[in-house]
């Protein structure tokens, strides 16, 4: 800072250590040095690029500053021989990073909430965990802590013969399971008639439920008998219960329901954050929770809020899949999602994070428009990520396929689109989803481990793809133009390398937008994980950054432009267009 006239000055110097260091006790004297790499006179100038005019580092308010000119736009020291570290021109800006957010931002209270879901005898709607007196068990029953189950619990068993019953009285009621990779079968009784053979597998722990309803008024008995079966997909043979919901047929309030009413029913993993942007001041988040609101009527309002660490919600209603929602973004903000056509009566919406954090903030009964539509058409470039619905696993939905099939969120998937991808070793898995259009490529993850895998285009091969790279890298592999309409593509293992599916691209043939698209332009951008928010103060703006990335944009034409950032701890980008 440059001040005119006499003033008084007093300088601030933070040292940061970046390497193991040993201080004796007492050190000895060492000459003075001079500040590297900055030019006499010029040490606190912060300035714009070439032709800009000296920017005051007291005007960047609320911003704080640390005057380290050798690392104040570095995340690490230089590297032996890195000669160029910072050069000669030096500091043309302050640059201030967007937190990371694994868990919250430093102004943010987070708070564990612990789920209290049992429900008043005179409410409308009441759940009983399976921990209730009221549920009677024979054998023995393990108590399991899972994140996915109501009340942060569930009951299991695996032997023959247990059994676990409960008495309630109406016309209606839900009987909620925990399903998982190790689950088998049951056998289902109602008032002591079999309803049947009940398979609780699921290829990750999954909360789902069984509903009955147009009973007589009077007490009935609902009950669950292990059988010690499972399908061959299971590692094992156990049967979870996890809760049960009655309803006494009166209809349920309207109104606005925040996320810590008694109408909002919670797993475990929930977290209360506060936020002046969220319905009533706070709103809650997990990465692998689950939510559910009754609701009387037509139509409901989802209160969500997005978030940089967020993701996908998925929302069911009475058990069927919904639709997925992105809630990604770089600030936090609140959204709201309207979907209606349900019929009159009672029906539970349930909201499950998929892919980290998920968020909720709020409900509506009933819900207003504008209507959000749960199925939009395919935009005419599509990107399919690896656990899209559209995914088939082994001809199944990935939720019930075998257990050769594993979703991974970490490690090489990090760097994946959406941070997320879908693998298997096993020699003859498949991978398979049926789409409208006249392009398509298929992405895919390599390292180190990867394998081979066989495309297929309406049953005809394509060819041999070889997912082996020395570093972790996305690949893809274009089948490039074919007819108009609707097509299969097909994937098989091949040997027993790791075949990781990251994504489809389809284009329908429409020459996309033209114009300049900035890095938050979510409809044209997909990105991984390893992206930071970074904002400079001089010259104001704000850019992504990442030391290992990847980043993807789809454009129709001849030509592109890519507008990057400079700066002193940069290196080097590698672009790709069209797998070249």
């Amino acid at each position: 800072v440059v001040a005119p006239g006499d003033v008084s000055v007093t300088t601030v110097i933070t040292t940061e250590i970046l390497v193991d260091t040993i201080l004796t006790e007492q050190p000895q004297p060492l000459p003075p040095l001079a500040p590297r790499n900055v030019r006499a006179g010029e040490q606190w100038m912060v300035t714009k690029e070439a032709g800009g005019e000296t920017v005051s580092i007291a005007d960047q308010a609320p911003a704080s500053f640390t005057l380290t000119p050798t690392l104040s736009l570095r995340e690490r020291g230089p590297e032996p021989g890195d000669d160029a570290a910072i050069g000669e021109e030096g500091f043309a800006e302050f640059l201030v990073e967007t937190p990371a957010d694994e868990t919250a931002t430093p102004e943010e209270a987070v708070e564990e909430v612990v789920p209290q879901n049992e429900r008043s005898l005179l409410a409308a709607v009441s759940r009983v965990e399976q921990s209730d007196a009221g549920f009677v068990y024979s054998g023995s029953w393990q108590t399991i802590t899972s994140n996915r189950a109501s009340g942060n619990n569930y009951a299991r068993s695996q032997t023959a013969g247990n059994t676990v019953s409960y008495d309630f009285g109406g016309t209606w009621v839900t009987l909620g399971l925990l399903g998982t990779n190790q689950s088998g079968e049951a056998e289902l009784f109602l008032d002591g008639a079999s309803q049947g053979v009940i398979d609780t597998y699921r290829r990750e722990d999954t909360a789902f439920a069984l509903t009955f309803d147009g009973l007589i008024s009077t007490t009935h008995t609902i009950s669950l008998t292990v059988l010690e079966t499972a399908n061959p997909k299971s590692g094992n043979e156990f049967v979870g219960i996890d809760y049960v919901d009655t309803w006494d047929g009166a209809a349920l309030p309207d109104g606005l329901f925040e996320q810590t009413d008694p109408r909002v029913l919670l797993s475990g993993s929930w977290a209360n954050i506060n936020d002046a942007n969220a319905s009533g001041g706070s709103f809650i988040r997990s990465a692998n929770g689950n939510v559910w609101f009754y609701f009387s009527g037509d139509s409901f309002t989802y209160h969500a809020m997005t978030r940089e660490e967020a993701r996908t919600a998925r929302l069911f209603v009475d058990g069927v899949f919904l639709t997925e929602l992105e809630l990604f973004d770089w600030s936090a903000a609140p959204r709201t999602f309207s979907f209606q056509g349900f019929g009159p009566g009672l029906h539970v919406v349930q909201v499950s994070s998929q892919n980290s954090y998920a968020t909720v903030d709020a409900f509506t009964q009933p819900g207003s428009a504008p209507w959000t539509d749960p199925s939009p058409p395919p935009a005419s470039f599509q990107r399919y990520e690896a656990d899209s619905p559209a995914w088939l696993y082994n001809s199944e939905p990935y939720t019930v396929t075998a257990r050769t099939w594993t979703r991974e969120t970490n490690a090489t998937s990090r760097y994946a689109s959406d941070a997320e991808s879908i693998w298997s070793a096993t020699a003859t898995d498949s991978a398979a989803i049926t789409f409208d259009g006249s392009w398509a490529a298929v992405g895919f993850m390599g390292d180190s481990g990867g394998g081979n895998v066989e495309v297929f285009l309406d049953g005809v091969s394509q060819g041999v793809v070889d997912t082996y790279r020395r570093e972790v890298e996305p690949l893809s592999f274009t089948l490039g133009s074919f007819a108009a309409g609707a097509h299969t593509i097909s994937l098989a293992v091949v040997g027993d390398g790791k075949v990781r599916v990251d994504y489809l691209d389809v284009w329908d043939g429409a020459a996309l937008s033209d114009g300049t698209f900035a890095f938050d332009d979510y409809d044209r951008f997909y990105l991984d994980d390893d992206w930071s928010l970074r904002t400079s103060i001089s010259p104001a703006g704000q850019f992504l950054r990442t030391g290992a990335g990847n980043a993807w944009f789809p454009f129709t034409g001849d030509t592109v432009s890519l507008q990057a950032w400079a700066e002193s701890g940069a290196r080097q980008m590698q672009l790709y267009v069209d797998d070249s």
